[in-house]
């Protein structure tokens, strides 16, 4: 009885290791101008042996390097930093590692940043935004199984002492085709604010929104085209402008269908097209 309730144990544990799903995040953080480093921190991960990290830096303007600091990560001192590269095409970066030569992984609890951005900060906000794509975001452990990722959290480059003041969510908003989505910024202390919206579902490039000039703003009329875009607003305090959380809009299909019914008093037959009561 005992080795089939340590079976039972056994199997649970492994189902439940099976369902675990990794976080990645970067910090929403106000930085002085000048060389920055941003910690990019990743947790519940086991037995890592590889991984490919893509997003997009939405204001390529205000930054005029990306490259890789080492100093105070995971793979520093390990041996491993020669396994790690990064790569830049406009605003999109890639970074990527894979040692499976070892055959024995590396266990991520987010207490040590996975990698750093090193960043030449010009001052304009910017926010970073995950590529959430399976084929552009992964984790494998060291046999070179994918592991999952359950939440990814954007950040947001903002410019120390712009004296607006203000909390705004940074989840996800889903929304009904044809219905309304509201963003709003609470306890604010601005000058002014402009909404944006993204102009594809990367984040890649943000433009005004008409009009979207006040702490709040609601979406109306939701199409299929605004889904898996972005939404943010830019906030000017009295010393400069930064921004608010990026959030993401998802859009869910109208099932709505409209049936007509109307009264048949000369016969109590209906054929296939015709109208019911």
């Amino acid at each position: 009885m005992k080795k089939i309730i340590f079976t039972l144990l056994a199997l649970v544990l492994i189902a439940v290791q099976g369902l675990a799903q990794g976080t990645l995040s970067v910090p929403s953080t106000t930085y002085s101008t000048g060389s920055i480093s941003v910690p990019v921190t990743a947790s519940g991960f086991n037995d890592v042996g590889g991984f490919s990290l893509k997003m997009t830096l939405n204001a390529a303007s205000s930054l005029s390097t990306v490259d890789l600091d080492t100093t105070g990560t995971v793979l520093s001192g390990s041996g491993r930093n020669s396994d790690l590269s990064i790569s830049v095409t406009g605003n999109t970066v890639t970074i990527n590692y894979t040692d499976l030569s070892v055959g024995v992984g590396f266990n991520l609890d987010g207490t040590v940043p996975l990698v750093k951005l090193a960043l030449n900060f010009t001052g304009t906000p910017t926010a970073i935004l995950w590529d959430t794509d399976p084929n552009a975001t992964s984790f494998s452990d060291a046999l070179g199984t994918a592991l999952p990722i359950g939440t990814f959290t954007n950040g947001i480059i903002n410019a120390s002492g712009s004296g607006a003041i203000f909390s705004s969510v940074c989840t996800a908003v889903s929304g009904c085709e044809n219905a309304s989505a509201t963003f709003t910024l609470t306890g604010t202390t601005a000058v002014s604010y402009q909404w944006q919206i993204s102009t594809d579902t990367l984040g890649t490039s943000f433009v005004n929104i008409s009009g979207a000039t006040a702490s709040s703003y609601t979406r109306s009329g939701l199409s299929l085209n605004d889904d898996r875009k972005y939404i943010q607003c830019l906030v000017t305090g009295t010393n400069g402008a930064i921004l608010s959380c990026t959030r993401r809009l998802n859009v869910l299909e109208n099932q709505f269908r409209t049936v007509t019914l109307s009264n048949n008093a000369t016969s109590n037959a209906v054929c296939r097209g015709g109208s019911v009561t």
